[in-house]
């Protein structure tokens, strides 16, 4: 046996004592699963550079071993090391009452869930649309009815009227204190000067005053 075929069964035997601990040690760890992978194909790598040291017979199981280590290694990434020791919560049901079969969500978990979360979001949990997820709050008594989207109203010459609800946003209700009226011109400019000649005047005040104190202020100071 040469030297190099000797060297791949050494690797083989410690190749296969780290799958198996990986087997049972990292279910579901993808990244440990993926090194672990890409070790396998490395040394397939290896032993095909040698392939003709081995015997066929060897070689071919060889290739089936690898094979086999991939995809074990691969089947353990959708495993978890904690499985569950009960059956998966039933969240809805189909009954067949002839046509399409009707679909029941238990009513509990529902109404904790549209606490939590709308109809458009829980589409994904129950595996319904979020249609049938109203119809099912609304049997139960979990949301209140909206408004009719059209009402008749009986005219007194016998006809009947239809009223539909509109579903927009209510007219604003603010009132014009707060609208904006654009000022007429002229008025404006009359009373921007008088405010600037107002400044002026307050301005030259204040200066005189100042004026009036600075002998007193000094004496202070002296």
């Amino acid at each position: 046996m040469s030297e190099a075929l000797g060297n791949l069964r050494e690797a083989y035997q410690i190749l296969h004592r780290n799958v198996i601990r990986t087997l049972h040690t990292q279910r579901g760890a993808d990244t440990q699963l993926t090194v672990q992978v890409n070790e396998a194909l490395q040394f397939f790598a290896a032993a095909q550079l040698h392939q003709a040291a081995f015997p066929p017979e060897d070689f071919a199981t060889l290739d089936r071993s690898i094979t086999d280590m991939i995809d074990s290694l691969n089947d353990t990434r959708h495993l978890s090391s904690d499985p569950p020791t009960t059956s998966n919560i039933v969240l809805t049901t189909r009954t067949s009452q002839g046509g399409r079969p009707r679909v029941d969500i238990d009513p509990a978990f529902l109404s904790q869930a549209l606490a939590l979360r709308g109809p458009t979001h829980l589409q994904e949990v129950f595996n319904v649309s979020a249609r049938t997820i109203r119809r099912r709050a609304l049997e139960y008594g979990l949301v209140e009815p909206g408004a009719p989207v059209y009402t008749n109203t009986e005219q007194a010459d016998g006809s009947t009227s239809r009223t539909y609800a509109s579903t927009s946003a209510a007219v604003s209700t603010i009132t014009d204190i707060f609208i904006f009226h654009p000022p007429d011109v002229p008025t404006v400019w009359a009373a921007n000067a008088r405010r600037t000649a107002q400044s002026r005047r307050l301005s030259r005040s204040t200066q005189s005053h100042c004026c009036l104190l600075s002998p007193y202020h000094d004496s202070l100071l002296h």
